[in-house]
């Protein structure tokens, strides 16, 4: 009696099996590969290519208002900035403005810590003082970036300041 249960169960066992879990779901075959592409994309995210191999980086920048200390003005040889008051529940404001076109900065690192990105931005705060200096969380990586360059010369020549100082990957990001 006890080996016919046994023989059932198993019969059962496999009955579910080949019904339910073994089969091929026809919505997985009909899959384009253009629907797999984009799938890939969301499970990886951003690829980052090494430093070393790029000089520019394509991203698309936002229009983001940044809190920088001095004028940039005409004679600078940049447009005068545009003024902000942004309204604080506190009552206080803090005057910001915002570029009016394209600017280069030189990214210095791209680490996945933020710990360790704002300890390298600290660094260079210390040994450029006077430079902006940033730190973006951009895809999976805080990114260290310096400068607010209206020229790709002017970013030339931060890049190059910031190699003899150590720092031997930084790059161009490109506006």
């Amino acid at each position: 009696m006890r080996v016919v249960l046994q023989l059932i169960l198993a019969m059962g066992v496999v009955l579910l099996l080949s019904l339910y879990g073994c089969t091929t779901r026809s919505g997985d075959v009909s899959r384009t590969d253009e629907e797999n592409v984009e799938k890939e994309e969301v499970i990886y995210g951003e690829i980052i290519p090494p430093d070393d191999t790029l000089d520019e980086d394509i991203e698309e920048l936002d229009e983001t208002e940044f809190v920088v200390e001095g004028v940039i003005g005409e004679e600078d040889g940049g447009e005068a900035p545009v003024y902000e008051q942004p309204y604080s529940e506190g009552g206080t404001t803090e005057t910001t403005y915002s570029y009016e076109g394209p600017f280069y900065r030189v990214q210095v690192i791209a680490s996945s810590t933020k710990t360790g990105a704002d300890k390298v931005a600290e660094e260079v705060r210390m040994k450029l003082p006077g430079k902006m200096v940033y730190v973006e969380h951009i895809g999976q990586y805080w990114k260290v970036r310096v400068g607010d360059c209206r020229t790709r010369k002017e970013a030339e020549t931060l890049r190059d300041e910031l190699r003899n100082l150590g720092y031997s990957d930084a790059w161009i990001v490109a506006p």
